[in-house]
C-alpha cells in the first residue's frame, strides 16, 4: 500500500546547510501577472554555480524569483512575460556558463492555478518527495526532536543546523524508501524486533539513549525497520552480484545520483522554499561553468 505521508528522523546520507531557522506555518504567494520558466542546466556542481546564474538572472528586467538546484540540475524562473521571455532567460544562464535548455513554460493563468493548488496542499504538507508527501505535523515533529537530541549533546547544532538536517534527512529517506517500495521490499516485524534485541544487548542504557534521541521506542523500531528496508533494497536491487568495495560505492553513488535526478521535489511551504533558495555547497570559487571542477 503506498503511503502518502511519511515521519522518518533519520538516516544521514548526505548533509547540506540551510541558512535561518523557521517551524513551519501554511502560506502562499501569489501574483497573477507573473509566468514560470524551468530549465534543464548543466555543469552545475556547487552553490557558487547557484550564485552565478542566480545573479546573472536578476540582471535580467522582469525576472522575479529564481530557484536553482544543484541536484536535480533544475532552474525554475517566475517572469512578467511583458518584460521578458523564456528564451531569454534560458540565454542567459548559458551565458553566465552553465548550458541550458527550456524544460516547460507556464503561463501566467497556468502558474496562477498551480499557486493555487500548492496553496492548498500547503495547508497539510510541506513538499513532495517523489511519489511521497511530507506532512506538516510530521515535519515539525521531526524538527523538534531533533532540537531536543541537539540540545543534550556538548556541542549542539543551532537552529538552522537542525531545520537543514531534519530536512536532507528526511527528503533522503523518503526517497530511498520509495525506491524500495516500486521493488515491493519487505521486513517482517520481527526481523525489526531482532534486530532491536541484538542492539539491546550491545549496550547497556540503549532504552535511555532511544529515549532521548527518538523520544518513544515506536518511533524508534520505525526508524530501524525504515533502515532495515532501505539496505535491503539497495543490497539486493543495487549492489547485487558486486563484492569489491570501490565498485560497489561507485555503483551506489550513480544510482543514488540518478534516482535525485529522477524524483521530482517539490516544496509548498514558503518559508521552507526560501531556506532551500539559499542552500549553498560552500565555496569552490566564483566563476562559471563548473566551478568544482
Amino acid at each position: 500500500m503506498k503511503r502518502k505521508s511519511v515521519l522518518l528522523a533519520g538516516c544521514s546520507v548526505i548533509a547540506a546547510a540551510f541558512a535561518g531557522f523557521v517551524l513551519l506555518t501554511s502560506n502562499s504567494v501569489a501574483n497573477g501577472d507573473l509566468a514560470l520558466a524551468e530549465l534543464k542546466v548543466k555543469k552545475m556542481t556547487c552553490g557558487s554555480c547557484v550564485a552565478t546564474i542566480t545573479e546573472a538572472l536578476q540582471q535580467l528586467d522582469g525576472v522575479a524569483d529564481v530557484d536553482v538546484s544543484v541536484t536535480s540540475g533544475r532552474s525554475k524562473v517566475s517572469f512578467d512575460p511583458a518584460k521578458v521571455d523564456s528564451a531569454q532567460i534560458a540565454a542567459a544562464v548559458s551565458a553566465s556558463g552553465y548550458p541550458a535548455n527550456l524544460v516547460r513554460e507556464l503561463s501566467a493563468s497556468q502558474y496562477r492555478t498551480l499557486q493555487a493548488e500548492e496553496a492548498q496542499l500547503a495547508e497539510i504538507y510541506v513538499a513532495k518527495i517523489g511519489s511521497q508527501f511530507l506532512a506538516r505535523d510530521d515535519f515539525n515533529q521531526a524538527v523538534e526532536q531533533r532540537m531536543l537530541t541537539a540540545g543534550l549533546q556538548q556541542r549542539p547544532a543551532t537552529p538552522s543546523q537542525v531545520l537543514a538536517q531534519t530536512w536532507q534527512s528526511l527528503k533522503q529517506q523518503i526517497l530511498l524508501l520509495d525506491a524500495a517500495e516500486q521493488n515491493q521490499v519487505v521486513v517482517q516485524d520481527g526481523e525489526v524486533e531482532l534486530r532491536i534485541k541484538q542492539l539491546r544487548q550491545q549496550k547497556p542504557d540503549f532504552d535511555t539513549q532511544i529515549l532521548a534521541q527518538y523520544g518513544s521506542s515506536e518511533r524508534f523500531f520505525q526508524q530501524t525497520k525504515a533502515e532495515m528496508i532501505i539496505q535491503r533494497n539497495i543490497e539486493e536491487h543495487v549492489l547485487s552480484g558486486i563484492k569489491e568495495p570501490r565498485q560497489r560505492q561507485a555503483r551506489f553513488n550513480q544510482w543514488f545520483q540518478d534516482l535525485i535526478g529522477q524524483s521530482p521535489v517539490e516544496i509548498y511551504d514558503v518559508g521552507l522554499k526560501r531556506a532551500a533558495s539559499k542552500t549553498g555547497g560552500g565555496g569552490c570559487g566564483s566563476g562559471g561553468g563548473g566551478c568544482c571542477g
